[in-house]
Parts: structure tokens; C-alpha cells; sequence
């Protein structure tokens, strides 16, 4: 039987219908914190330069904002649990904009680590918030569609920073791209203290007080907690992997700047397209199927992508990538939330975020070592599909707990 949390409750009784303001700003933000993500890498030449930095140093500031990610979705969704998510969002959305504008100040190596840090971790707070509020947004048969259409704001963002840079060219300057962002995340708390009730993120003090040990692995979630970071990890590491390498495996092809260029657009598009046609179908059919017919989506782009050697070929592997990888990490959000009780998903996610955020960081270390021992690129394509056998054997226990919420929070054992 399907739990009935605070939220869950709240959408009943409003009779099965939408709130569909509170999913649009949700989205928003997202978007807002998807354009700062992706702004760093946009603006990687010009910061670099600016600031004295190789390669292996601007390296280190990207990884940085992925540690403070994970510290802020580890703490910020449990916190979010017990104090409002309201509150959470809106301190993380502060928290990121102001620091992210700081990024526009710094003079040094270490003061950008710092302040990235920082960004990421008022990032890092917001995204288990939007998604947990997202899942409430929905009647519970449309909650994993909510939440994928919450999470594509992140890749929107990351498309309208490339768009930016492309539209505005050299009459923009690394700044502007953080102070667009900053200023556009904090345009919205506004809309946040009116929009987003007290009521639908709210929980039980005694529900959202629960040990978070008992949250993760009590009441026989152990295993489904560790299918969901396993899941979370690989694919993040794979959605990073191909999220900076895809420019230079394209060009290792021969394909020309602009055609490069489309193809980030494709990959863009298909991915908000890809997410939001798996949730709707598992949705409509919750299970294995959708989940597992996803992976083997991720296979096959892997594959083609290793072996296709003419443009139009590449370009295929790159919408396939694009629907099934990036698109299928919001399905594997969306499972990942419908595994946890409404009063403690803050928590559940937040933990599924971190393992994510794990899987990004370690990604391009295992690249680069393999690259160094003469894999090649070939070859280190190739190998993500083993690992997508058993992020995919993850994901049949995940879908299979999704389906059926813990009746009720778990207390200490």
C-alpha cells in the first residue's frame, strides 16, 4: 500500500489535481542553478586566463563546487525535512547566489576554491528541495513525470548558457555569465515566499526527527538505499564523463566547431525530451520495463557513440546519449524519490544526490588514468557499459521498491 504523507495528503485532498505554480518555479530554479553549473565550464578560457591558471589548477575549482554540492544536498535535504523545505530552498538559493556573484570578485586560486565551494553548497541544499517539493506537486501516479520535469530545468539552464556564449560571443566577459545567474536565482525567492506553501512543505516534527541511519537503512531500506547510490553514482559519473568530453570526442572525429555546436544543442533537447517521455511512461506503466528499457537505451548510445565514425552517425549517438542518459537521469531521480516516505525524501534524496555528486567527481580522475594506460577513447566508451549492467541490476531494485512507499517514517532501531 502507498504511504500517505503531509504531502501526498495535500494533493488528495485538493483532489488529485496539479500544483502546477509551485512546479514551474521549482523548474525555474533549477534552471537558474543549471546555468551557474554549466557557467564555469562556459567560462573556463576566459577565468583561466584571467587568473593565472592550467589546466589541472581550473580542474580543481570544477571539482570543487561538486564537494560543496555534496555536503549541501547531504545536510540540505534532511534539513529541509525538518525545518521546511520553504526555508531550505530559499536559504540555499541565497546562499548560492550571493557566492556565486562573489565568483566575479576573486583575484586567486584559492578564493575561487572558496567561493565555489560555497556555491555548490547553497546549490547543493536547493536541488533535493525542488525535487522533494516536486514529487508533492502531482497526483502519486504522476509524481515521477513532476519530478523529471523539475530536474529539466537543470539542463535548460545549461543549454541557455551555451546559447549565451554563442548569441553574445566576445562581447561578453567570463563575469557576466555569474552575475546572469546569480541574479536570475535571486529573482526568484520572491516568487518562492509566494508561491510555495507552508503546508505543502511541511512535515511532522516527529516524522521528519527520525535518525537519519533509520531513514537510509531502517525498516528494510537498506538494500534500496544502496541500489539507489549505486545507481545515482554511475550514472552521474557517466552524465559528467560525456557532459565535458563529448566537444573533444567530437572533434577527435573531424566534425567542424558548428556542427559541434549543434550537437550540444541535440544532446540539450533530447535529454529534457528523453526525461519527460520515460517518467511519463513510467508513470504510466511503474516497474521495471520503462527503467530497464532506459538502460539498455544508455547501452546502446555508449556503443554507437565508441563505434560510429561518420558525422551523421555521431550525431545519432549524441541524441541517443542525450534521451536515454541525460534524460534517464531524471527517471532515476524520479525513482529515487517515490522510494521514500513524503516527511523524510528530503533526506533520501539529498543522500542519492551526494552519491551522484561522488560519481562526478571521480569520473574524470578515471578517465584520465585511463587515457594515460592507452585505453583510448574507444575503449573507455566500451567500458561504461559493464558498468551500466549494474547500475541497471541497481535500478531493477530501486523501481521495484518505488512502487510501494514505506507505510510509514521509521523510528530509531
Amino acid at each position: 500500500m502507498t504511504a500517505r504523507g503531509p504531502e501526498q495528503a495535500d494533493t488528495e485532498a485538493a483532489g488529485g489535481r496539479w500544483n502546477r505554480p509551485v512546479l514551474a518555479v521549482c523548474t525555474l530554479i533549477a534552471l537558474t542553478e543549471g546555468f551557474d553549473l554549466a557557467s564555469i565550464g562556459v567560462t573556463g578560457p576566459g577565468l583561466a586566463a584571467e587568473l593565472a591558471l592550467d589546466k589541472r589548477a581550473f580542474g580543481v575549482s570544477v571539482t570543487a563546487v561538486m564537494l560543496g554540492f555534496f555536503a549541501g544536498a547531504t545536510l540540505g535535504g534532511r534539513w529541509g525535512d525538518r525545518v521546511g523545505r520553504r526555508n531550505a530552498l530559499i536559504i540555499g538559493m541565497v546562499v548560492a547566489a550571493c557566492f556565486s556573484l562573489l565568483t566575479i570578485t576573486v583575484t586567486s586560486f584559492g578564493a575561487l576554491l572558496l567561493v565555489r565551494v560555497l556555491t555548490g553548497i547553497g546549490i547543493g541544499m536547493v536541488y533535493p528541495n525542488i525535487m522533494a517539493l516536486a514529487a508533492s506537486c502531482a497526483p502519486r501516479e504522476n509524481a515521477a513525470s513532476a519530478v523529471a520535469i523539475s530536474s529539466s530545468g537543470g539542463s535548460i539552464g545549461s543549454l541557455a548558457s551555451g546559447m549565451m556564449l554563442a548569441v553574445g560571443g566576445g562581447a561578453l566577459g567570463w563575469r557576466d555569465f555569474f552575475v546572469t545567474g546569480a541574479l536570475g536565482t535571486l529573482l526568484l525567492v520572491p516568487f518562492v515566499l509566494a508561491i510555495v506553501p507552508r503546508h505543502i512543505s511541511s512535515t511532522p516534527r516527529s516524522e521528519a526527527s527520525a535518525p537519519i541511519r533509520a531513514i537510509l537503512f531502517g525498516n528494510g531500506m537498506a538494500m534500496t538505499t544502496a541500489a539507489i547510490w549505486t545507481m545515482n553514482f554511475i550514472v552521474s559519473a557517466l552524465y559528467y564523463m560525456i557532459g565535458s568530453w563529448l566537444p573533444t570526442l567530437l572533434a577527435a572525429r573531424n566534425l567542424p566547431p558548428e556542427t559541434i555546436g549543434i550537437s550540444l544543442v541535440v544532446l540539450a533537447l533530447s535529454a529534457v525530451a528523453g526525461g519527460l517521455l520515460l517518467s511519463t511512461a513510467y508513470d504510466r506503466r511503474p516497474g521495471r520495463g520503462v527503467v530497464l528499457s532506459a538502460f539498455l537505451g544508455m547501452m546502446i548510445a555508449f556503443a554507437w557513440l565508441a563505434l560510429a565514425r561518420a558525422p551523421s552517425g555521431a550525431m545519432v549517438s549524441v541524441g541517443m546519449i542525450g534521451a536515454f542518459l541525460f534524460g534517464g537521469q531524471m527517471l532515476v531521480y524520479a525513482i529515487s524519490a517515490l522510494c521514500y516516505p513524503a516527511p523524510v525524501r528530503g533526506a533520501g534524496l539529498g543522500w542519492a544526490h551526494g552519491a551522484g555528486r561522488l560519481g562526478g567527481i571521480v569520473s574524470p580522475l578515471v578517465i584520465g588514468v585511463a587515457l594515460q594506460a592507452g585505453i583510448g577513447q574507444q575503449g573507455v566508451l566500451l567500458g561504461a557499459i559493464p558498468l551500466l549492467l549494474i547500475a541497471a541490476a541497481a535500478a531493477a531494485i530501486v523501481a521495484r521498491k518505488s512502487g510501494s512507499i514505506p507505510a510509514k517514517v521509521p523510528n530509531a532501531t
